[in-house]
């Protein structure tokens, strides 16, 4: 039968010293001006984002006017596709 031994135990370490008192909770209205104030800095940037973007949109060639296109496809003896044909409509 093996000998155990205790070991040392730690010294309890000292209580922590207790935190200050907590600042007053924010009210409702502290809250809504903190989110209006976050609004206000959303749209401004969101609607220089917007010229900006549209401002680069307009210096693009405008591209051609498109036509639909068929798609034909290959099948083996199986029924199994094996290619496709893209064909243009004209």
């Amino acid at each position: 039968m093996p000998i155990t031994v205790p070991r040392k135990v730690a010294p309890i370490a000292e209580a922590q010293k207790p935190l200050p008192p907590a600042a007053a909770a924010l009210t409702v209205a502290d809250v809504v001006a903190m989110m209006d104030a976050r609004d206000a800095m959303w749209r401004e940037q969101i609607s220089a984002l917007e010229s900006a973007f549209a401002s680069a949109m307009s210096a693009l060639p405008k591209p051609a006017p498109r036509t639909g296109s068929d798609i034909k496809f290959k099948y083996d003896e199986r029924g199994i596709v094996t290619g496709a044909e893209i064909i243009p409509k004209e």
